[in-house]
């Protein structure tokens, strides 16, 4: 249920903030406005660009709304991949 009040939220302009927990990623998925009854973790991405480029065609395949962590000074570049 929480995920359909967060969404109504969203849509009507009401600030949803979350109540930090044991998980980074599950508080931050509570509020995204993502429709997620799943979700898979891969934690931290590999660091070097061949294995970072395998793990991101691997995630490509996932069906599912995808979690992980990485780096502030390395986002923009993982995102050019």
């Amino acid at each position: 249920p929480g995920m359909q009040l967060a969404e109504a939220c969203a849509a009507e302009g009401v600030p949803v903030l979350p109540i930090p927990g044991a998980c980074a990623a599950v508080t931050a998925l509570s509020v995204s406005g993502f429709l997620c009854t799943e979700f898979v973790f891969f934690g931290f991405l590999p660091r070097r660009g061949s294995a970072l480029k395998a793990k991101l065609k691997e995630m490509a395949a996932e069906p599912r709304t995808l979690i992980f962590y990485e780096a502030p000074h390395r986002v923009a570049q993982t995102f050019k991949f």
